[in-house]
C-alpha cells in the first residue's frame, strides 16, 4: 500500500472526504493530483503544470515530503542530496493560483538514505533478524521494502519522525499532511494467499524491555521457547500475553498517530491529517495493527486513504461494506490503466469514484495539454451526478436492507437471518474457501452465523460480506462435568442425583466455578474473535422440555444451594435428610425458593452481561428459552426450570424461545402466536429459534418454509434456522432458500 513517485507514477487516487454527510455539492469535492518530487530533467514549466491542472478540474495538489527515506524539500533534520527547484517552484506556482496543498510522508517502512542513517531504529524479529542487511553503499542495489521498518516502540525515533514532519509542515505550509506506511510491515506472502497471521516485526530490544516492565515477560520468548513457555505459564496466560504483546504494538502505531495530531492542533491548526490503510480493516488491526475504524471514530484522523491499484479493487468494493460514520471519511486511490493520453483511460477510474465526495489523479506530467484537459473534467461531473444522494443514506447491502455495523457498534437484530450450529469445514461447506462458503451462505438467504468464528481466515470472509456473527454457549450441561465434580450432578426432591435422559445431562446452574469457567470462556471468545453477539443455552435449572409429555422434577437440592438457599432465609433448612429438608422448602417456603431459584439464573445472566460489555460495548446478549407459557404444566416455566422470562427481558438484548413447533406437536401457526405472545410479555426483541429437522418424523417442506415464514413474522426481529446439520442431512437447502430469498 506505500504510495511513492517512483513505484507508481500511473497512479492517482480517488479522494472521498467526509466534512459533511448531506449538502456536499461538485463545488465541495476535493480532487488532488500529485506532484513528483525530482523533475529537473522535465521541460515542463510551473505556469503550464497549473494551467493542465485547472483545466482538468482539480482544486489540489499532492507533494512528496518524505518518499523512500529522502525528503524532497531542503531539510535542515535530514537533508537532501538534491532539492528540485522545479518542484518547488511547481508547488508555489499552484498555491499562488488557489489551489489546495497536500504533503505526502511515508513514516514507519523507511528505506534510502534516513534507513542507513539510523540503522539502530530499524526493527528485528524475534530472531533478532533485522532489516539491516538490506541496506547498501549502492542505493540503487538496496532491496529495501518492507524489511526496513523503524519499530514505533523506539522513543527516540518518534521523536525523530515528529520533528521531521513539524519541520515540512512550517516549510511547505500544506492544507493537508498525508501520512503512509503508518503500520508494521505486511508479511510475506500475505497480500496474495491470506494464510500468514503473525507480526513478526516489533521486537527491537528497547521494544521488548518496554513490554517486560509492564507484563513480566520478554515478548521474545513466546515465540523462541513457544513449547517451553506455554507449558510454564499454562495455555490461558501464555494466550493472554501473545494478546498483550499485540495490543502493545498496536498501541504503539496509534500513539504515533496521536503524537501528530497533537501536533497539528498546536502547530499547524489548519492543516488536516490523512493516513493510508490497508483496505482490509481486520487484517489491517489483527496483523499490522492499524487500527483505523477506531483512528476514525476517535477523530484522529480526516481522511482516510484506500488503496485500489489491483484489479479486485479492494477499497471500492469495501467502502460498500463499511458503516456510515467510516465511510463519511474514506478516500480510495486507483490506477489508469491503458493509453494515458486517451479520454477514454481517464473515463473508467474517474467514474469508480461515484461513490465517493471527491478525487485525486496521480501524476500531474500525465495530464493532456490544457486545451484538451475539460474532456477530463466532463468525466468528473459524470462521477459526481452519481453521488447527489448523502453519503449515510445511502444502502450499504444490496442483499439485505439491514445494516450491520462492525467493530464498535452495536448490530441490528432487525432482518437476521441467522444459520444455528454454523460449521464451515463440514458439508455442504466442506472443501470451499472462506469466500465460497460465504457466497453459498448468502446465496441461501442467511447473514447471521452461529458459530463458525474461530478460523481469522473465516472470520475475515463472515466479516468484509458483512455477515453478523454469534455465537451460543451451552451453560449448565454435560456429562463431562459430572466427572469432574461429581457433586454438579443436580439432585431432585427425593435426595436422589438427577439421572440423564437420552443426550440431556444437565449440571446445577449454581455450581460455583463451572459458572466461572463458562464466564471466562465467554470472555476469551468475545476478545479474541470480535464476536457481534453471545447467546446464552441450557440456562435453567433441570428439564427435558423437548419429550411429550415432559418429566417434571423439582431440583435442585445439591448442598451448594441448600446452603445458598439457607443464607438466603437467614435461618435453619429443617430436616435431617435431603429429602426432609426438600419437603420442608416446599411445603413452608416454596414461594421463596422458586423465586430464589429464579433469581440465582436471572443473577448469572446480569453477572455475563456487565463483564461482556467491559470488554466489548457493542456485542450483543441474547438467550435460548424454553418456550412454555407461563401457565403450562403447572407453570413449570418458572416452577421447574427456574426461567422468568420477564426478568430476562429486563437483562437481554434479545430473547430466542426455542420454537421446534412439530417436535411439540404444534402446527406452524404455534410459532407466530407464540411470539406475539412472548413481545407483549417481556422488553426485550424477540428472535426465534425454528425446526428445521425431522422429529419426531419428517417434518413436511410445506411446514418447514411454513415455520420459517411465520417466525420472520413481526414482531420478530428475524429468524434462527436449526440447524446446518438437518439442513444438510434433509436435503433442504432449496427450500430455504425459497423461504428467506423474498
Amino acid at each position: 500500500m506505500r504510495l511513492h513517485h517512483r513505484s507508481i507514477l500511473l497512479r492517482f487516487w480517488l479522494i472521498a472526504l467526509g466534512i459533511s454527510l448531506s449538502g456536499l455539492c461538485q463545488a465541495q469535492m476535493h480532487r488532488f493530483v500529485w506532484l513528483p518530487g525530482s523533475t529537473e530533467n522535465l521541460p515542463v514549466l510551473p505556469s503550464q503544470v497549473a494551467q493542465r491542472v485547472h483545466a482538468a478540474g482539480f482544486n489540489g495538489v499532492v507533494f512528496p515530503a518524505l518518499v523512500e527515506g529522502r525528503t524532497c524539500y531542503p531539510s535542515q533534520i535530514h537533508p537532501p542530496k538534491v532539492v528540485s527547484a522545479t518542484a518547488m517552484a511547481w508547488l508555489e506556482e499552484c498555491r499562488g493560483q488557489g489551489l489546495q496543498v497536500a504533503i505526502y510522508a511515508s513514516t514507519l517502512v523507511q528505506g534510502g538514505d534516513l534507513a542507513r542513517a539510523h540503522p539502530e531504529w530499524l526493527s528485528t524479529d524475534a530472531l533478532d533478524s533485522s532489516g539491516v542487511s538490506q541496506l547498501s553503499d549502492d542505493p540503487s542495489n538496496e532491496a529495501g521494502g518492507e524489511s526496513l521498518f523503524f519499530d514505533p516502540g523506539i522513543p527516540r525515533m518518534s521523536e525523530f519522525m515528529l520533528g521531521l514532519l513539524s519541520e515540512s509542515l512550517k516549510q511547505l505550509k500544506p492544507n493537508w499532511l498525508i501520512l503512509d506506511t503508518l503500520r508494521y510491515p505486511i508479511p510475506d506472502g500475505t497480500e496474495k494467499s491470506g494464510t500468514h497471521w503473525e507480526q513478526s516485526a516489533g521486537y527491537h530490544l528497547i521494544s521488548r524491555k518496554a513490554f517486560e516492565r509492564e507484563q513480566g515477560v520478554d515478548p521474545a520468548v513466546l515465540v523462541k521457547e513457544a513449547s517451553k513457555t506455554r507449558e510454564t505459564l499454562g495455555e490461558e496466560r501464555f494466550n493472554q500475553l501473545r494478546r498483550a504483546w499485540d495490543d502493545w504494538r498496536r498501541q504503539r502505531v496509534t500513539s504515533f498517530l496521536s503524537g501528530v495530531r497533537e501536533m497539528l492542533q498546536r502547530e499547524h491548526p489548519g492543516c488536516r491529517l490523512a493516513c493510508v490503510g490497508y483496505p482490509d480493516p481486520v487484517y489491517a488491526r489483527d496483523v499490522l495493527f492499524q487500527d483505523w475504524p477506531a483512528w476514525i471514530r476517535s477523530n484522529l484522523l480526516d481522511a482516510l486513504i484506500l488503496p485500489n491499484y489491483s484489479t479486485r479493487q479492494d477499497g471500492e468494493v469495501l467502502v460498500d461494506i463499511l458503516p456510515a460514520d467510516l465511510r463519511s471519511k474514506i478516500w480510495i486511490s486507483s490506477q489508469v490503466r491503458g493509453d494515458h493520453s486517451s479520454d477514454a483511460a481517464w473515463e473508467a477510474p474517474i467514474r469508480s469514484g461515484r461513490k465517493f465526495l471527491g478525487m485525486v489523479l496521480f501524476d500531474a506530467l500525465q495530464l493532456p495539454s490544457p486545451d484538451r484537459g475539460p474532456n477530463i473534467a466532463v468525466h468528473w461531473s459524470q462521477a459526481a451526478s452519481l453521488n447527489t444522494e448523502p453519503i449515510d443514506s445511502q444502502p450499504i447491502l444490496v442483499a439485505d436492507s439491514t445494516e450491520t455495523p462492525r467493530a464498535g457498534e452495536r448490530v441490528s437484530l432487525e432482518g437476521i437471518r441467522a444459520l444455528y450450529a454454523f460449521q464451515p469445514d463440514a458439508a455442504p461447506f466442506k472443501g470451499l474457501t472462506p469466500n465460497q462458503v460465504v457466497s453459498r451462505l448468502a446465496d441461501s438467504g442467511f447473514n447471521t452465523v452461529f458459530g463458525g468464528s474461530s478460523s481469522p481466515q473465516m472470520r475475515r470472509a463472515l466479516q468484509a460480506a458483512r455477515f453478523t456473527r454469534f455465537v451460543e454457549i451451552p451453560l449448565f450441561v454435560g456429562e463431562k462435568h459430572w466427572q469432574k465434580d461429581p457433586d454438579c450432578q443436580p439432585v431432585a426432591r427425593n435426595g436422589r442425583k438427577v439421572k440423564k435422559q437420552g443426550w440431556y445431562a444437565p449440571v446445577c446452574p449454581n455450581t460455583p466455578w463451572l459458572r466461572e469457567e463458562k464466564l471466562q470462556t465467554i470472555l476469551r471468545i468475545v476478545r479474541d474473535q470480535e464476536i457481534d453477539g453471545v447467546w446464552l443455552d441450557f440456562i435453567r435449572f433441570p428439564v427435558f422440555w423437548e419429550e411429550t409429555p415432559p418429566f417434571l422434577a423439582e431440583t435442585c437440592f445439591c448442598p451448594v444451594c441448600l446452603k445458598s438457599f439457607e443464607a438466603h432465609l437467614q435461618s435453619p433448612i429443617q430436616g435431617s435428610t435431603v429429602a426432609e429438608k426438600a419437603e420442608w422448602i416446599l411445603s413452608t417456603q416454596k414461594d421463596r425458593w422458586h423465586r430464589w431459584r429464579a433469581d440465582s439464573i436471572l443473577d448469572y445472566v446480569r453477572k455475563v452481561r456487565d463483564e461482556v460489555k467491559k470488554v466489548s460495548p457493542k456485542t450483543l446478549i441474547g438467550a435460548f428459552v424454553i418456550p412454555w407459557r407461563e401457565d403450562e404444566h403447572d407453570q413449570a416455566l418458572y416452577r421447574i426450570a427456574g426461567q422468568d422470562l420477564a426478568g430476562f427481558g429486563k437483562i437481554v438484548d434479545a430473547l430466542s424461545p426455542m420454537l421446534y413447533f412439530r417436535e411439540l406437536g404444534r402446527p406452524p401457526g404455534w410459532v407466530a402466536e407464540r411470539i406475539s405472545e412472548i413481545d407483549q410479555q417481556v422488553d426485550a426483541p424477540v428472535l426465534p429459534i425454528v425446526q428445521c429437522f425431522d422429529l419426531p418424523d419428517r417434518l413436511p417442506d410445506a411446514d418447514l418454509t411454513s415455520g420459517i415464514d411465520q417466525g420472520r413474522r413481526p414482531p420478530s426481529r428475524g429468524v434462527i434456522l436449526f440447524s446446518q446439520k438437518h439442513l444438510e442431512t434433509g436435503g433442504r437447502w432449496d427450500l430455504v432458500r425459497q423461504a428467506l430469498v423474498k
